[in-house]
């Protein structure tokens, strides 16, 4: 027995069913009016303002701050690593809430386990 897939399409875009076909509906239904939340921005240390969900500022964080003596940990040792440097309580959400505006018509839709874009030229179209 198969079962029927529904696809979320906005312009050229075709996305498989589930949460991102979700969030995209959304931000292609509503237009360039689209009620898309912020990314949370953390500003690092150059002074550059980035959106980190918790696993990419936790490696970035260990990168930093474990010994050159020592080796890469395992993904099974990291939290054990992470927590041994003070990197338990990362100050970014554990994944970025979407769907998300980043600027102008182009949104975030998804942010687990990978990022994935939405570009609208809205209601006018591309010019």
């Amino acid at each position: 027995m198969s079962k029927k897939l529904v696809w979320a399409c906005a312009a050229s875009l075709c996305i498989a069913p589930g949460p991102v076909a979700s969030a995209a509906a959304q931000v292609q239904s509503s237009g360039s009016n689209a009620s898309a939340g912020s990314l949370p921005v953390t500003v690092t240390e150059e002074g550059q303002h980035v959106a980190m969900d918790r696993y990419t500022w936790t490696n970035r964080q260990l990168a930093k701050r474990l010994p050159l003596t020592e080796r890469w940990p395992q993904p099974e040792a990291m939290a054990r690593t992470s927590a041994r440097l003070g990197l338990s309580q990362a100050p970014v959400p554990a994944t970025l809430p979407v769907p998300a505006r980043i600027i102008g018509d182009v949104y975030l839709v998804s942010s687990d386990p990978t990022l994935t874009y939405l570009s609208t030229p809205g209601r006018k179209g591309s010019s």
